[in-house]
């Protein structure tokens, strides 16, 4: 217990600085219409592979891996870009040791891990896609616990840290719970109980707070990238904020509360502004759909960034792009296509003439 209070203590002073420290860090604006833009038609790819596919990620230009919406019996699949051939299958559907019963699976840079959490049984994994491709799915890498307000992404700081984006913070002060957006700890200490964070919050947000982070391979930086509204933060990898990013258009999303399990904080209505990246150490590529209800606006804009936050580049889509892979030589980018009622499709644009 005294642990566990512990733990809340160190969070909450961090918040509270952290709140401290943002009415004085400097807020950048940026305007869509002020980035250099290009307009990029799509090329299908003749890529048709996987099990009921939800959705496709490129991998170091010479992988396809495929999530699969039932998980049966693997979620993950890893294909040859070029033939389509099945590489291997991993990540099995159960409830059995080696075995998950859900699937999310973050890979943003061209390195050799890709992360994966499963928010049933709240375990994580980062898998080295060079021991998949060696023993397929005969390997099962180290699991560690993920608490229950862990959102959609996962990072990795350094060898024994993550990071994770905290569902408990919301930016509007009206409804704040006075904790950090981004939550880290270290996978090899005993840190089995989360729920300190849940025990002291005044507001459930799990709808609306959530994004994707992004940590520079070799330099200080951590990007937070809020996926339903117009904000990004850059943080040093001491999680101080450095810098906020507000744009590229004038919008703030409205909350309003909703009795269901506690006090819940909702969005009067469902947006969707960032929602992806994908990273090297020159550059941050985010898609960026506008304020738009669900992921039916179009076009897509893929917007190309500095690691200091300069906005270099702005490439406006023919179709709705649902993520993103770019190779070494920022020649080409690569996702998926999100269709309406039908299986999704792998495409690529090319970015270079």
């Amino acid at each position: 217990m005294l642990k566990k209070y512990l733990y809340f203590s160190i969070i909450l002073l961090a918040s509270l600085y952290n709140f401290g420290c943002k009415e004085t860090t400097k807020e950048v604006k940026y305007q869509l219409d002020d980035i250099p833009c290009t307009s990029l038609a799509a090329e299908d790819l003749n890529f048709k592979a996987g099990n009921n596919p939800m959705l496709y990620k490129v991998i170091n230009d010479s992988l396809v891996l495929v999530s699969n919406w039932t998980g049966t019996p693997f979620y993950l699949e890893l294909y040859n870009l070029r033939d389509n051939s099945l590489v291997t299958q991993f990540f099995k559907r159960g409830n059995g040791p080696n075995e998950s019963l859900s699937c999310y699976v973050s890979f943003k840079s061209n390195t050799s891990q890709l992360h994966t959490f499963d928010i049933i049984k709240r375990q994580g994994a980062i898998y080295s896609i060079d021991s998949i491709l060696k023993y397929g799915n005969r390997y099962h890498p180290p699991k560690f616990n993920v608490p229950t307000f862990i959102g959609n992404d996962i990072a990795t700081l350094d060898t024994s840290t993550i990071l994770i984006f905290n569902k408990y913070h919301v930016t509007d002060k009206q409804y704040s719970n006075n904790v950090f957006p981004i939550f880290s700890y270290n996978i090899e200490a005993d840190k089995t109980d989360f729920e300190f964070m849940s025990e002291n919050i005044k507001f459930f947000t799990h709808n609306v707070t959530d994004g994707f982070i992004a940590v520079h391979p070799i330099d200080d930086i951590i990007w937070l990238i809020y996926q339903d509204e117009n904000r990004i933060e850059v943080y040093n990898k001491n999680l101080e904020l450095i810098k906020a990013l507000i744009g590229p258009k004038e919008f703030k999303p409205e909350y309003e509360i909703r009795e269901g399990y506690g006090t819940e904080v909702s969005y009067k209505v469902s947006t969707r502004t960032y929602w992806h990246c994908f990273y090297n150490t020159n550059h941050i590529y985010i898609l960026y759909f506008g304020e738009c209800s669900g992921l039916e606006k179009q076009p897509v804009n893929l917007l190309k960034f500095a690691w200091d936050g300069t906005p270099i580049q702005r490439f406006e889509l023919d179709r709705n792009l649902y993520t993103v892979y770019v190779d070494p030589e920022e020649k080409y980018v690569y996702g998926t296509e999100d269709i309406e009622g039908d299986l999704p499709k792998l495409i690529r644009y090319k970015i270079e003439p």
